[in-house]
């Protein structure tokens, strides 16, 4: 199970962006990007839920999918997929804070 799924990216951040970085990654790097966000935020919220959360909330999903292509763009990352990240990463300490 992932958060955030390929098509979600899409229809967030468009197709032109994933197949640009696909095109110089190696095969299976937007799956790899998108389960490396499900680790990131499984590690915030292992403390506080039963992990992998199911169903996937709305916001874990959207965090996913910032999480996933900041990941996915690594050296190409602009600076709002910067900024979306450290966005989702604040969010999840605020989750595991309980706050």
């Amino acid at each position: 199970m992932t958060y955030a799924t390929r098509t979600e990216l899409e229809e967030r951040y468009g197709t032109d962006e994933l197949e640009q970085r696909e095109s110089v990654l190696p095969a299976g790097a937007v799956d790899r990007a998108l389960a490396d966000a499900d680790v990131e935020i499984d590690s915030y919220c292992a403390g506080r839920f039963t992990v992998p959360l199911s169903p996937v909330p709305d916001n874990i999903a959207r965090v996913a999918a910032a999480i996933g292509r900041y990941r996915l763009l690594g050296d190409s990352a602009t600076e709002l997929s910067r900024k979306e990240y450290e966005d989702a990463r604040a969010w999840l300490r605020d989750v595991a804070a309980a706050r």
